[in-house]
């Protein structure tokens, strides 16, 4: 079976060490489109929600480190003019020791046409949680323009 998976992703390697077991300040993004002309729908949708499932914290952390993420799922329309609805999931966890500071975690999914798909994924952290929120919103509005200018 075929199944292509062209992907851009981007990261930064400047991380702050709190601990030996807990860092902080790091930001990726990523971006995969998936398209397939010989899987079906139901082949297609597993290896997409395969996808999905590996974002993951840029960090490492542990559970005396930070709370668990908390975590908020909506749909949003990319554009008004088309039927184009993304699957947002966002997480946020707080740091224990470091009161006011979060780690965002990021997946935006999307179907065309039943056989290709767009992911959007970003984790940032060691940040507020407005500033945190502000960066969702723009990365959000980026997609949805990439997104239209296909």
């Amino acid at each position: 079976m075929r199944f292509d998976v062209p992907n851009s992703n981007c990261m930064n390697m400047e991380f702050i060490y709190l601990s030996n077991r807990f860092t902080t300040g790091g930001l990726q993004y990523e971006f995969s489109w998936l398209d397939t002309e010989q899987l079906n729908s139901i082949q297609f949708y597993q290896a997409y929600q395969g996808h999905i499932k590996g974002a993951a914290p840029i960090n490492a952390a542990w559970k005396q480190d930070v709370t668990n993420f908390d975590c908020h799922e909506d749909f949003v329309n990319t554009a008004a003019d088309q039927p184009t609805v993304t699957k947002s999931i966002l997480c946020v966890r707080a740091y224990k020791e470091y009161p006011g500071l979060y780690d965002f975690l990021y997946t935006g999914a999307t179907v065309h046409d039943g056989r290709k798909g767009l992911i959007s994924h970003f984790t940032i952290s060691g940040v507020e949680k407005e500033l945190g929120l502000q960066f969702t919103q723009k990365f959000i509005e980026h997609v949805r323009w990439t997104l239209l200018s296909n």
